[in-house]
């Protein structure tokens, strides 16, 4: 993020403003998930939470993906295609 403010070029700031709309987008859907649970305070809450939950958990998984910085659509396995090919 600092190589993008401290290269002020147009395409810098057009990458910083897309990467700031898309981590807003991944903490909403976060957050959004966590909010629909208010009963679960502990780790221990959300034992089996997939099973009760398929949606939430399915969003709430692109959303932890999206923080680690693995996109969830199908262009992942082309990024890690040269990496399984040991390129």
């Amino acid at each position: 993020m600092a190589v993008a403010v401290a290269g002020r070029t147009p395409l810098a700031q057009q990458a910083l403003l897309f990467f700031l709309a898309a981590y807003a987008v991944t903490n909403l859907g976060a957050f959004a998930v966590l909010a629909e649970l208010p009963a679960a305070r502990t780790l221990n809450d959300f034992s089996g939470f997939v099973r009760r939950h398929p949606g939430l958990g399915a969003s709430l998984l692109v959303a932890l993906l999206g923080f680690v910085g693995t996109p969830p659509h199908r262009d992942l396995h082309r990024q890690t295609d040269p990496v399984q090919r040991g390129r």
